[in-house]
């Protein structure tokens, strides 16, 4: 069985438009867009064949592409 993870990333957010691609420094300094740090967080998830992540916004998709995971 396969399993995959969904990452759901809207842009219009009520409360915080533009959330997912805002840049958040790690432990070691690094500037990365949040959908990234998702995206890097489920992919050590052990048992996991895929990650994706699920948007409406054309930003974020050219955001996922960047950093090579597949958006739909």
């Amino acid at each position: 069985m396969n399993t995959v993870i969904l990452i759901p990333a809207r842009f219009a957010s009520t409360r915080y438009p533009g959330k997912p691609l805002v840049e958040l420094k790690g432990v070691g300094g690094v500037a990365k867009p949040l959908i990234q740090r998702s995206v890097e967080a489920a992919r050590r998830v052990s048992g996991v064949s895929g990650v994706y992540v699920t948007t409406d916004d054309e930003q974020i998709a050219n955001a996922c592409n960047n950093f090579g995971v597949g958006s739909s």
